[in-house]
């Protein structure tokens, strides 16, 4: 699991932070641009916390992954000089959101179609 939240904290890294050709090549706009992050942040988040059982460590996980993201924005406004996307945070947070929504409701799911203990 550790493997698997630190290849995907290193994607989201290299993707925010590719060469400026490659980013002007690759950048969305709009409803598309804010979708790829609310997708990107919401796998990122199942994939750290699928089997986190408590909220609040369910809660705890999404705030430090929220922090990555404004983090990332930052190291992006400091790279490229650019301004700081306010939006892309917020966009982060959403996509945050819906993966701990999808997290609870799958650990809700699967602890419901367990057969009780007999002990």
């Amino acid at each position: 699991m550790l493997v698997r939240g630190l290849a995907l904290l290193l994607a989201l890294t290299l993707f925010s932070l590719l060469p400026e050709p490659l980013k002007g090549r690759l950048a969305t706009a709009g409803l598309l641009h804010e979708c790829t992050h609310i997708a990107a942040f919401g796998i990122t988040f199942v994939g750290i916390a699928i089997r986190v059982k408590s909220l609040a460590a369910s809660a705890a996980l999404a705030v430090l992954l929220i922090g990555f993201g404004a983090a990332l924005e930052l190291l992006q406004t400091a790279v490229y000089g650019n301004y700081l996307e306010y939006w892309d945070i917020r966009a982060d947070a959403a996509g945050v959101a819906l993966g701990m929504a999808c997290q609870r409701i799958a650990l809700a799911i699967s602890s419901k179609s367990r057969p009780a203990s007999l002990c």
